[in-house]
């Protein structure tokens, strides 16, 4: 049998996505993005937290959530149960409290002190008595749909989801669960940044290969890209894309180039982030070849987040978008626990080499945004194709929305 053309090994495999350019009207339309806000912010499960939030039953984590103008709370119940509830009283609408972690057994309103047990009821308002016709058990707190999954935290604003976290997460729930337990990471980094593009030109860097080379040209990811002689050089086997995520995986070729000298320290004292020797153990979905040139797996669980997932790294990227053309983004960064001093600094390496290429591709995304015309298009190769898989994910739900609309 001849071998497949380069333009459609790919595409091939999924023969259902088009092969038409994109319109960039996607990225420059605040009326596109409001479609997009209502069709799947507030109807989509969004991931927010880690059970690490919740250090102990009795405790509650706060999120802001930029893109509904909304905040959340999240409680863990003394009996172990999960509870989520908009983070406002409904006494006069007052922002109850800020945002992190906190480990108070009641939740106070700084404007007038009613005070909220953890499972959102009523259990004190100052000068009950002077209220008209009052019964406190009709103004507990408004909840909010919360799951979970394998220490990930999700939301769903919808008053009532359309279908459960699990069958929302489908082939992700079974062949990635485990790899994100508390036990296995320590929070080490958290970084935040809210910049000028729209919040899918993030999501495109970081399913493509193609760009590795002349982006990250002085970060180890562009080097290990340009000592391969096909500058579109990710297999093939390694892209799969399901309903509505998609995962990507990165090879590493670190025997084909000289490194760098703090790389090499890194390599010698320790595991560096990004590859895969040691670490934790990896469940099926990670690294699906089992190849010994794999680094790490990049998994964008929709809508808006993007997960590094390697045996020494696990890191989260959130995109909040809060116009067409600016969105706020949360990095998280999270180890295993270091044995020693030296793997300690080697880790520290990973660290900032993520960090660098999350700036490069987010630069590269302001750049787009910059000069963007809303009557211009974009045009896909074959190894891009989960970034033409995300445009037209994103669009089905926009279109299904507007459809249920209509009826």
């Amino acid at each position: 049998m001849m071998n497949e053309p380069l333009n459609q090994q790919l595409h091939s495999r999924y023969p259902n996505l088009s092969l038409e350019p994109i319109p960039s009207s996607r990225i420059c339309s605040q009326a596109y993005f409001e479609k997009e806000r209502d069709a799947i912010f507030r109807n989509t499960w969004l991931q927010i937290a880690r059970t690490s939030d919740l250090p102990k039953p009795g405790s509650y984590f706060v999120r802001d959530i930029p893109t509904l103008s909304t905040s959340v709370i999240v409680t863990r119940t003394r009996d172990g149960a999960l509870h989520a509830f908009k983070n406002v009283c409904p006494h006069r609408g007052m922002k109850l409290c800020v945002p992190g972690t906190h480990t108070h057994n009641r939740i106070n309103c700084p404007f007038h002190g009613w005070a909220f047990d953890l499972s959102g009821q009523v259990a004190g308002i100052p000068g009950e008595e002077y209220f008209f016709d009052f019964d406190k058990a009709d103004h507990g707190l408004k909840p909010v749909n919360v799951g979970e999954w394998s220490d990930l935290v999700f939301v769903n604003f919808s008053p009532e989801p359309e279908q459960s976290l699990q069958v929302f997460l489908g082939e992700l729930y079974d062949d990635f669960h485990g790899f994100f337990a508390t036990d296995h990471w320590q929070a080490v980094r958290n970084y935040n940044w809210t910049l000028d593009f729209n919040w899918k030109l993030y999501l495109d860097s970081s399913v493509e290969g193609y760009h590795a080379a002349y982006v990250h040209l002085f970060n180890n990811t562009g080097q290990v890209a340009a000592t391969n002689p096909d500058p579109l050089w990710l297999p093939n086997d390694w892209v799969r894309l399901f309903k509505d995520h998609r995962v990507v995986g990165v090879p590493q070729n670190v025997g084909e180039r000289e490194l760098a000298p703090m790389e090499a320290l890194a390599f010698q004292y320790g595991a560096v982030a990004a590859y895969n020797e040691g670490g934790v153990a990896l469940p099926p979905g990670i690294n699906n070849t089992k190849s010994k040139d794999w680094a790490f797996d990049i998994l964008e669980v929709f809508p808006n987040s993007v997960l590094f997932l390697s045996a020494n790294l696990f890191g989260i990227i959130r995109l909040w978008p809060v116009a067409a053309n600016r969105t706020h983004c949360e990095l998280e960064v999270y180890l295993p626990t270091a044995t020693t001093a030296a793997g300690r600094v080697s880790q520290e390496y990973g660290v900032v080499s993520l960090r660098d290429v999350v700036r490069e591709d987010m630069n590269t995304a302001v750049a787009i945004q910059s000069v963007a015309e809303p009557d211009g298009e974009f045009v896909l190769c074959d190894q891009e194709i989960a970034v033409r898989h995300q445009y037209e994910t994103i669009h089905r739900h926009v279109e299904n929305c507007r459809s249920h609309a209509d009826v």
